[in-house]
């Protein structure tokens, strides 16, 4: 069988506009010249599927007006799950975004919002940009502005979608559209255990197995949206090539954020897609309570624990820079982090020699090693390791208590959740302030 519509959004908008409540009793006799004159490619079997689409309209005639709803504005709405709505009769004085989002910690994005459209900004695509990115949030069944001219337009809200980041996957949990996520990157650097299940049956498909492509397969799919991220790199990035696709791509620069709560606030960036601003509002808001009420049992420590990050790999050291948002992890937890006066929001490059001998006498040390599971394999790595305060003392902490084959856990959830990673960073630090929480993403290595 080989049919082809002239216009796969055309056909959705159509379609979506037609079952208006109101008109879809008369706009009877315009689907059946829509669908005689968009099946094309003349095959006897042609006409036996038409009969079958008829048929299956005349099925929605009958039963999808139990599916609609007018607004309070008298305007006729189309319902889907999660209080989805596509307009079916537009009103240029209706605001379609009641709900909106309210950007408190991240620095990286911007929302304005216009009757039927939202305008993202996104300040700082990656850390070389020059140029912003501008993103039209179209809401379903509404015209387009003439006066904008953003980089992309997505039709919202988002009926499928691809993501190139496992940071992304638990926006999708939190915000219950899970079920909307048709591809995924690489299989090997996924953790949540839905998606493990959901690929189990085959529900799920990889489009980028080890950083390579797969054309064809997004083609097929031809999600509504794909969410990535760049470094700058032209040969590294999978954006310049999924947009040269034709495809509908946005970057998420989260990783630019030099906070745990402002990298977290991102959930509200996934939930404009969505038109689901409330409950992200929602979720993030208890997030950003439970983290600053643990934040605050640590500003009357009298003691704190000096504490060394990273590890040597192929002759660099990589610590964490005084303004990353790892640093103000260990501000928050009560550490007295070494390089809490450097002015780097990203990583420093140092010699082995130069990490030891500022870093040699640390209280703590958290290597944040993947395939560190034990002292043993400490200095299986390097025997020089084992000279180190921290380690003669037992004080190692990984961040790879939830992982599974490659997929750690605290780059996944941990990124959303900088609340647990807290409690932990205080329970390791200063145990007596959190008697009852047991370690989530860290663990004591033996």
């Amino acid at each position: 069988m080989a049919l082809r519509f002239h216009n796969s959004v055309g056909w959705r908008n159509y379609t979506v506009a037609l079952f208006n409540c109101r008109f879809l009793k008369r706009n009877w006799h315009k689907l059946d010249q829509f669908l005689r004159s968009n099946i094309i490619r003349k095959r006897p079997s042609a006409s036996l599927v038409k009969g079958l689409l008829l048929a299956f309209s005349s099925l929605l005639l009958t039963l999808g007006l139990a599916g609609c709803d007018v607004n309070n504005s008298g305007q006729a709405v189309i319902n889907f799950q999660n209080n989805d709505q596509c307009v079916a009769n537009f009103d240029a004085q209706t605001d379609y975004f009641p709900q909106k989002a309210s950007i408190k910690y991240a620095k990286g994005f911007t929302v304005s919002y216009h009757k039927n459209y939202k305008l993202v900004t996104i300040d700082r695509p990656f850390a070389s940009a020059k140029t912003p990115l501008r993103y039209v949030l179209l809401q379903c069944g509404t015209p387009f502005p003439k006066d904008v001219k953003p980089d992309q337009i997505i039709t919202v809200p988002v009926r499928s979608l691809m993501v190139f980041s496992t940071t992304h996957i638990p926006h999708l949990e939190k915000l219950k559209v899970v079920d909307r996520l048709v591809g995924i990157a690489d299989w090997s650097l996924v953790y949540s255990p839905i998606l493990r299940e959901k690929a189990s049956q085959r529900n799920l498909t990889e489009v980028a197995k080890g950083g390579r492509l797969n054309i064809e397969e997004i083609i097929r799919l031809n999600p509504d949206l794909i969410t990535t991220f760049a470094v700058g790199n032209a040969e590294a990035d999978t954006y310049p090539k999924l947009v040269e696709l034709g495809l509908k791509v946005v970057l998420n620069a989260e990783y630019l954020e030099n906070s745990p709560l402002g990298r977290a606030e991102w959930l509200k960036f996934t939930a404009l897609f969505f038109n689901q601003e409330a409950l992200a509002e929602e979720e993030f808001n208890q997030i950003a309570a439970r983290y600053e009420k643990i934040a605050r049992l640590t500003q009357k420590v009298t003691r704190k624990p000096t504490v060394l990050t990273g590890l040597n790999y192929q002759g660099t050291w990589y610590v964490a820079g005084g303004k990353s948002y790892s640093a103000q992890f260990l501000r928050d937890a009560g550490a007295n982090y070494l390089w809490a006066d450097d002015q780097t929001t990203g990583s420093i490059p140092l010699s082995f020699e130069a990490v030891f001998a500022k870093g040699n006498n640390a209280d703590f040390w958290l290597p944040n090693a993947a395939m560190w599971r034990s002292l043993a394999d400490i200095t299986a790595s390097d025997r020089r390791y084992a000279e180190f305060a921290a380690f003669r003392r037992g004080q190692v902490f990984n961040n790879n208590r939830r992982q599974v084959d490659g997929a750690n856990d605290f780059w996944e959830s941990g990124v959303l959740n900088p609340d647990v990673v807290l409690a932990d960073l205080v329970k390791i630090f200063h145990p007596t302030l959190l008697p009852d929480h047991n370690l989530f993403y860290f663990q004591k290595l033996q």
